[in-house]
């Protein structure tokens, strides 16, 4: 039998690292829609085609165009923090 620990921690920052964590929050949820929308318009274009000639994108192209995405919309996004929004 495997015996799985867990814990849970409660934080509670100031004004400051508030608005820090609002912002990260919003930029991670915006990635996470661009990747969805790119990944279901490449859903529609293979709908309709055989196994053969479908094409996916790569997390590198994913990456780069989250990046643009973001760049056009003016909000700062490292490209380790888009990593880790792939993985996770």
């Amino acid at each position: 039998m495997q015996i799985t620990k867990g814990f849970k921690y409660r934080i509670y920052p100031n004004l400051e690292q508030q608005k820090l964590l609002n912002h990260q929050f919003f930029i991670y949820n915006q990635a996470y829609n661009i990747i969805l929308d790119l990944q279901k318009k490449q859903m529609q274009i293979n709908k309709n085609l055989d196994k053969s000639q479908r094409t996916y994108l790569t997390a590198v192209q994913l990456d780069n165009k989250v990046k643009e995405i973001l760049r056009q919309r003016e909000l700062a996004f490292k490209s380790v923090v888009t990593q880790q929004a792939r993985i996770n």
